[in-house]
């Protein structure tokens, strides 16, 4: 499989930092032989990008508190455009419904 060769191609360190984090939020599941299976790609390329993009932050010399700011600024900007890609107009329509609902002034 694919994404078992990626994830086997990581460095240790990487690839511990990684497996910590998707052991710990339920994502890498328990075999009965006590390995685990590695997600799917789309799920560890995200775990992949996370832990680069943390890694980066720390080279550039920022303070752990302003990284995570910039991670949950990164996070915020990726939930925003999932919304917008999934559900075009949906601000327009949210609009239009408030003001369906609002009470005539009289």
């Amino acid at each position: 499989m694919f994404h078992e060769d990626i994830f086997h191609c990581l460095s240790t360190d990487i690839k511990g930092a990684i497996s910590k984090e998707m052991i710990k939020e339920n994502v890498m599941v328990r075999e009965e032989d006590g390995g685990y299976l590695i997600p799917p790609m789309n799920i560890l390329k995200k775990y992949i990008e996370k832990e680069l993009e943390a890694r980066v932050l720390v080279t550039k010399g920022l303070s752990p508190s302003r990284i995570a700011e910039k991670i949950e600024l990164k996070n915020k900007e990726r939930r925003v455009q999932f919304k917008e890609e999934v559900f075009p107009g949906m601000q327009e329509s949210l609009k239009k419904m408030k003001d369906l609902t609002k009470a005539p002034k009289e």
